[in-house]
């Protein structure tokens, strides 16, 4: 007998909060504070860079992060998450993992050092040759890394995870933003880039004591790629389904309105990206943890889905609604045209965070080969639409095929989902009402106030305008 989401939620915390969920709990609140953090120092640097630097910079820098992005993912091992799942002592596969990312990190700097040339050609930009020889160095700093900080998602040590990754921005931004007053162009962006890369390497040494040793062990590697070929696979897709739009883009319309798409894409997706981002980090190892307790598990998500929804979808609702003005005011007109794809965006950023929960449940139950199966539908149908769209509708069309391919494998992976928890579709649907109804809510009485007749309020603009 399935039980409703209210039970489920005070069954879970007689069930997980001895002694797991405070640990969740905590660690929640230093990826919390984290994101918080990377989020500001991003909204800083897109303010800054964006009034200095023009639409078209952004769109080079995104082809190159698209030329990265795609030898990254194509070589995808998944031996993160394999260890971050897999049960008991993993010390002695770090070694082998190191090793293996080592020389995946020279190659893939290799490979892209050589195909610079052909890429730019490729997408009719020539200054983009240099930027890929520059930024191929990245793939060895990232291979470098020391592996042992997998151990602060595995034991949820989420305090030296905030250093991690705060580190890394704090120096991004240090780097872009200086370089931005000198260069002017574009290549702020890449040895902020490079920058940070590098502070990630020294700081991961610097917070964890683990010293990877230059061994390896095939039996070990074999047992990482038998789970590992489904992150891979899925990262594939997923690349495909959050970078296709943008090289497309970059091909039919140019690096100016693929700076515009990604301003749009970035600004639209915070709750995917940002809320969504650290639920992932802090849920999935908590469900491996209680992997083999089926009804803990579903109690868990009840919880993590209904938190998510509280938060993430107002966030979009504001979004959605007061992006334009966010446009006007603290960028530039210049960036006007992204409005459109702003607000078609943010409702495929929602579908997005709500899918994002599905995929923690599914790798930390050791059941990532669905993760690929809804991937597969989203890109099937972003492919199928994104072309002909894109043709007719320039921006817009781009965004609605995203929005589109999203609400179909996101409603797609609710149907997974029930199946492997053995959550009714009335319970399902009871946890995400009352967020979904207040976002309605909250966009209907704007765009009432939009209306009134006697006194009329313009947030696009923000003037205020009495009637006469």
């Amino acid at each position: 007998m399935i039980q409703n989401s209210a039970s489920l939620a005070d069954e879970t915390s007689e069930t997980i909060l001895p002694p797991m969920l405070p640990k969740v709990g905590r660690g929640a609140l230093w990826l919390i504070a984290a994101r918080i953090i990377i989020a500001g120092l991003g909204l800083i640097r897109i303010v800054v860079l964006a009034r200095m630097l023009m639409p078209s910079d952004f769109g080079l820098m995104a082809i190159a992060i698209l030329a990265l992005t795609v030898l990254e993912r194509l070589s995808q091992t998944g031996f993160e998450k394999a260890l971050i799942q897999k049960s008991g002592d993993i010390a002695d596969y770090l070694d082998t993992a190191w090793v293996i990312s080592v020389l995946r990190g020279v190659v893939l700097c290799a490979v892209l050092f050589f195909s610079a040339p052909y890429i730019a050609h490729y997408f009719k930009c020539p200054a983009v040759a240099a930027m890929l020889k520059v930024m191929s160095a990245s793939f060895v700093l990232s291979g470098l890394v020391n592996p042992g900080t997998v151990y602060f998602q595995k034991e949820l040590v989420f305090s030296r995870q905030f250093v991690y990754q705060v580190g890394e921005v704090v120096v991004l931004v240090a780097v872009s933003v200086p370089l931005a007053f000198v260069f002017r162009n574009v290549w702020a962006l890449i040895w902020g880039t490079l920058a940070g890369s590098l502070a990630r390497l020294i700081i991961s040494y610097a917070i964890h004591p683990y010293r990877p040793r230059p061994r390896i062990c095939l039996s070990k590697a074999r047992e990482l790629f038998v789970y590992g070929k489904w992150i891979c696979g899925s990262s594939i897709l997923i690349f495909l389904i959050t970078h296709g739009d943008n090289a497309l883009v970059g091909k039919l319309l140019g690096p100016a309105a693929l700076g515009f798409y990604v301003m749009a894409y970035r600004l639209s997706n915070v709750a995917a990206t940002e809320i969504a981002h650290v639920v992932s980090q802090v849920s999935m190892p908590g469900y491996s943890k209680i992997q083999n307790d089926p009804d803990r598990v579903r109690g868990a998500y009840l919880r993590v889905l209904q938190a998510v929804a509280f938060v993430c979808l107002p966030l979009a609702g504001a979004i959605f609604v007061l992006g334009p003005a966010f446009i006007r005011i603290f960028l530039d007109d210049k960036w006007l045209p992204m409005i459109g794809p702003l607000r078609l965006l943010c409702i495929a950023g929602v579908l997005r965070v709500i899918q994002n929960t599905y995929g923690s449940v599914f790798i930390g139950t050791g059941r990532p080969e669905l993760i690929t199966k809804i991937a597969v539908v989203n890109i099937a149908l972003l492919a199928l639409l994104i072309f002909p769209l894109t043709k007719r509708f320039a921006l817009e069309g781009t965004a609605a095929a995203v929005m589109v391919s999203f609400f179909v494998s996101a409603c797609y992976g609710a149907w997974h989902l029930v199946r492997v928890l053995n959550i009714s579709a009335a319970s399902f649907s009871r946890v995400i009402f009352y967020p979904c109804a207040g976002v309605v809510t909250f966009v209907s009485i704007i765009a009432l106030v939009q209306v009134l007749p006697l006194y009329k309020v313009n947030l696009f603009s923000f003037s205020t305008l009495a009637a006469g």
